[in-house]
């Protein structure tokens, strides 16, 4: 922001990931996954008027595909 600084964020790291995969025919798969972060990403902006945002990051990964196996 004009006249204001934004701290380095807090990083903490630590994922859960599953997924389904479904054959549906022969070679052909299905395949469907998540990762989802519960450890929290902050950072806080100082604005030139006094005004403080703080912001909270969740992070949540989605994935599909089609797959052949040969």
């Amino acid at each position: 922001t004009p006249d204001g600084h934004m701290g380095q964020p807090d990083h903490a790291a630590l994922m859960t990931e599953a997924g389904v995969q479904y054959l549906f025919s022969k070679g052909w798969m299905l395949q469907v996954g998540a990762k989802y972060g519960p450890a929290r990403s902050t950072a806080e902006v100082n604005h030139a008027d006094g005004t403080v945002d703080r912001i909270d990051f969740h992070q949540m990964y989605v994935s599909g595909g089609v797959g052949y196996r040969f």
